[in-house]
């Protein structure tokens, strides 16, 4: 939400009910990552490759801004080190429904 803010498409400052919205909502549901390094100018940066799998469980609105936050992400790069590179993702989405136990 960060980037969003900043390149001028959200609302002056952040929403906090909004981000804490999709906090709650996501779920990590798998996930397979390793360290790795980047090399940059022959110096080694720490960095992580592999995949994350989130469930989200919020509102129909609320799962249609993750997603297009992540889109967005895909454009923008995510984290500090996305100006050498890193920080790129790839968002892949599958429509389910849960239903819901009484």
């Amino acid at each position: 939400m960060h980037k969003y803010d900043e390149a001028g498409f959200g609302e002056e400052g952040e929403d906090e009910e909004t981000l804490n919205a999709l906090v709650e909502d996501a779920l990590v549901s798998q996930y397979h990552l390793r360290s790795t390094v980047f090399l940059f100018e022959g110096h080694k940066l720490p960095a992580f490759t592999g995949t994350l799998t989130l469930k989200m469980k919020g509102t129909q609105a609320l799962c249609n801004f993750a997603r297009f936050l992540f889109r967005f992400g895909e454009y923008s790069g995510v984290g500090h080190k996305d100006g050498f590179r890193n920080g790129s993702l790839k968002s892949l989405w599958r429509k389910t429904t849960i239903k819901e136990e009484k």
